[in-house]
Order: C-alpha cells, then structure tokens, then sequence
C-alpha cells in the first residue's frame, strides 16, 4: 500500500537523471560545495516528503510495487527532456509556444483517454474533478514556463536549478500544510526543512566558489 509520501518522494527523486546529465552530458561547472548541495537537496526531498504511515485497505497487486518506480522514472524523463529542450533548442525565444505545444499535447490525450473510459462506462464526469483540473493545471503551467525562464536566464546551470524547484516544492507544500491544514511537521520533516536551506546556501555558495 502506497501513500502520498511514497509517491511524492519518487516523484521529487526524479531530479537525479537532469543533474546527471547536466554533469555527464552537457559538462556542466562542478565542485564539491555544489555537490555537498545536491546530496543536501536529497536529503531534504526524503526527509520532507516522509510522513507518518497511513492506515488504510492494503491492495494485494504485485503490479502496483512498480508505481513508485514509474513515477521516478516518468519524473526524471519530464526534467530530462524539459532540459534537452533548454540546452538545444529554447533560450530567450520560443519558451511560451513550447510549454502551450506540452499542455496542448497533455490535455489532447487526457481527454482522449477519459473519452475512451466514459464511453466504455469505467469512469463517471465529475465537475469537481474538472474544476479541480483547471484550478491545478494554470499553476502547474505558469510554473513550467517559470521554469523554462530560469534555465535559459541564469547561468546556474540545471544540476543547481532543478534540486532548489523540487526541494523548494517539498518544502513549501510541508510549511503550506502545516498553516492551512494543520499538520504536524514531524522531527523527520523538521530535519527535512533544515537540509533544505542548508542544501541552497551550499549550492548558492558554489556559484561564487567557482
């Protein structure tokens, strides 16, 4: 039985294909304050995303062990080739045509498949469902272009920017749960958030040591 925890971790784990490839593939600046950063940045996204374990019915399927691993794997090839697309192809132009193209392509296929689900009875229109796709999908958006902005308009490099995205959405979501939710920050999560400004003053650090 897998809860939210595990799927955020593999998710937000993901980062570790861009920052190999930023260093393998496309050379970019190392030295070890960076890389004290990153694993620091590791760090955080674990102990952040950890939670306390959750009751609930376990589902007996040996197919659903590989989610997480899915989920790691479909996370780190969006960061991989939101990167090659950075390196290659955008920088100052063509940011906004990419990312409308990508949420085009998504959304075309999302409701293609829901299409399929409703016409052979699987699944049911729920309009909080659609509102609540909506009210996720025009952040999720703004964020991506944010994103492709910042690969093209800082030299940081992607091994930097791609640890600090997903450590600061761990860490943001865990301070955002504890005011408007109230949930408890665990002494994990706590460590957590504490790896996490160590990891971006080390990493930040690093850009002024090279």
């Amino acid at each position: 039985n897998y809860g939210v925890s595990t799927a955020s971790v593999a998710s937000k784990l993901g980062l570790v294909f861009p920052v190999l490839f930023a260093f393998f593939l496309y050379k970019e600046s190392f030295n070890w304050i960076k890389l004290a950063g990153i694993l620091a940045a590791f760090a955080a996204v674990i102990l952040s995303s950890l939670k306390e374990k959750q009751t609930g019915p376990v589902i007996n399927k040996s197919k659903l062990h590989l989610l997480p691993y899915i989920v790691f794997i479909g996370s780190g090839a969006c960061d991989s080739l939101t990167q090659f697309a950075n390196k290659r192809y955008l920088m100052q132009t063509g940011i906004e045509e990419f990312a409308m193209f990508i949420f085009i392509a998504a959304g075309v296929t999302g409701l293609i498949v829901f299409s399929f689900q409703l016409i052979t009875g699987r699944t049911k229109l729920n309009p909080k469902s659609v509102l609540g796709g909506i009210a996720l999908g025009i952040p999720n958006y703004l964020a991506y272009i944010f994103t492709l902005k910042t690969l093209a308009s800082l030299n940081w490099g992607s091994s930097v920017i791609f640890p600090i995205i997903n450590l600061g959405t761990v860490a943001f979501a865990t301070i955002a749960g504890f005011i408007a939710f109230k949930e408890k920050i665990s002494r994990i999560n706590f460590t957590g958030l504490v790896f996490a400004a160590i990891s971006i003053i080390l990493i930040v650090l690093s850009n002024f040591h090279s």
